[in-house]
């Protein structure tokens, strides 16, 4: 064996014995991993940074959009809040489901970052997404259904197409899962609108011939001589004066009205009221009647209880003033089936309701032929259609009134009200 080879022997039994810089190459392959991991986390956080500016500004976006203040579309709204923080395009996609007691708004964005050291092990970019829901909704609604109900609802069939609408809308609203949220008041108007008998009562609403609106007397036969109101003027219950009004004519005479004293009753005490102040205005005890036959009767007014039948008068003596019947002056009034009031302009200048005192009732007439097909109420509509206050029983809501989404009951059959031509 030559000297060469034997040297090139001995050189590789040592170097296969070497461990010198063996660690060299672990390291190599050690600083790739830690590079590797220290670029995922430098690219994560980046993601993690894009995403929570992003959720920022949609979470922004949805809220304002499903506020219930907000007089722009909500999808508009969420674009507006994308497109001021330069994130327009990678809004995805918005959606806005409004209902009957609020709003809600949902929304979805994503796009894809370009990593810096992910791509070394093959990623170029990673998913950025983002979503999120807002709702804003009123506990309890209130809604009310104006209904023009005036003759000019007659032209085109509108009345037709006036009552399906309702109808609908009435179903559409008044869900089960809202029954207990959601209550529809109905306000019909002609050329007023009849707010109802306990509300024009509650007003101060003044009745037309309406000093008494029940049946206390019979009808008087042969004919009535003379009447004897008695009034409590100092609000103690008792009767302290008294009026008597003689020479009532007989039935065929001129200014004969009628035997049943409850016909202009209301126009007599207010005749004695400006008579003799002294009671005016104040609380009807009784009257008593004297019949041509010299029959004589006492029925009461206040608190009474037995409807035309005669009454035990009470005791005492008022103080008497005499009124002839010939100085009053009968006004003959139609039946009035409504309640509207007389409302000043000086009320509209608030949203609350018309303050308490005493307003006129507003006339009750129909004068146009031509509107009969249509309505049977006039200028204020009936007491049957007054306002209804918040009510959520839809089958209360769809026999309302006049508006027979259903038939009538068989007692109302024969009273047309708001009916299609």
């Amino acid at each position: 064996m030559t000297k060469k080879l034997r040297c090139l022997i001995r050189a590789a039994r040592s170097f296969s014995k070497d461990e010198s810089g063996v660690l060299v190459i672990f390291s190599l392959f050690l600083f790739v991993i830690m590079l590797l991991v220290g670029g995922l986390s430098v690219d994560f956080l980046r993601v993690e940074d894009q995403r929570t500016k992003m959720q920022a500004t949609l979470d922004r976006a949805i809220l304002a959009a499903a506020d219930l203040d907000e007089k722009r579309p909500a999808k508009e709204v969420v674009e507006d809040y994308f497109d001021r923080a330069g994130l327009k395009d990678y809004l995805k996609d918005v959606k806005v489901y409004p209902d009957i007691t609020g709003r809600s708004v949902t929304a979805e964005a994503s796009f894809d970052l370009d990593t810096f050291f992910l791509r070394l092990a093959g990623v170029n970019s990673l998913a950025v997404s983002t979503n999120g829901a807002a709702r804003e909704h009123i506990e309890k609604s209130e809604i009310s259904l104006v209904l023009d109900i005036s003759g000019s609802m007659r032209f085109d069939d509108r009345m037709g197409d006036l009552k399906p609408a309702a109808k609908n809308f009435v179903e559409q609203v008044l869900k089960p899962d809202v029954a207990d949220l959601v209550s529809i008041s109905i306000i019909p108007y002609a050329g007023q609108t009849n707010p109802g008998r306990t509300m024009f009562d509650y007003l101060g609403g003044i009745r037309r011939d309406a000093v008494v609106t029940t049946n206390h007397f019979p009808m008087i036969s042969p004919n009535i001589l003379n009447v004897v109101t008695y009034f409590d003027t100092n609000a103690d219950g008792k009767m302290d004066r008294s009026v008597t009004i003689n020479y009532f004519p007989a039935s065929g005479a001129t200014n004969f009205i009628s035997n049943d004293l409850d016909v202009f009753f209301g126009q007599l005490v207010t005749f004695m009221g400006t008579k003799v102040p002294a009671v005016a205005g104040k609380t009807v005890i009784g009257a008593q009647i004297k019949t041509t036959a010299y029959v004589t009767k006492y029925y009461a007014v206040a608190n009474n209880t037995n409807g035309e039948t005669a009454d035990t008068k009470p005791s005492g003596t008022p103080t008497n003033s005499t009124l002839s019947f010939n100085d009053f002056v009968y006004k003959p009034i139609l039946s009035v089936p409504s309640s509207c009031i007389e409302i000043g302009g000086d009320e509209f200048t608030s949203t609350g309701l018309p303050g308490k005192g005493s307003y006129e009732q507003v006339p009750h007439f129909m004068n146009w032929s031509i509107d009969k097909p249509t309505m049977d109420w006039g200028w204020c509509p009936e007491d049957d259609t007054a306002i209804m206050y918040a009510q959520s029983d839809i089958a209360t809501l769809q026999t309302y009134g006049h508006l027979d989404f259903y038939p009538l009951p068989a007692e109302r059959a024969g009273f047309s009200g708001l009916k299609c031509a």
